[in-house]
């Protein structure tokens, strides 16, 4: 059985909260570098920032709020010391 992936533009993107939460249960690479995996594992969600860092959000009432920063947060270029630049 394959895992469903998607890409999606981050920057503008009017639609990303919907758009995210259309893509539970599949793979997600996002146009910032971003990646997730949106399919609970233990409770968690899975991700690399940019930099191939991972990364973990909790599945939770507001794990799309956290989502959704943490994308805002890699939409601004920035260093692997997660700096501005």
């Amino acid at each position: 059985m394959s895992q469903q992936s998607a890409e999606v533009v981050t920057e503008g993107n009017e639609c990303l909260r919907r758009e995210i939460e259309s893509l539970v249960g599949s793979s997600v690479r996002f146009s910032n570098g971003c990646w997730l995996n949106l399919k609970d594992d233990g409770g968690l969600f899975w991700g690399d920032d940019p930099y191939v860092q991972a990364w973990a959000c909790n599945v939770t009432d507001d794990w799309l709020e956290t989502v959704l920063n943490w994308i805002a947060f890699w939409d601004e270029p920035r260093t692997e010391s997660k700096e501005l630049m």
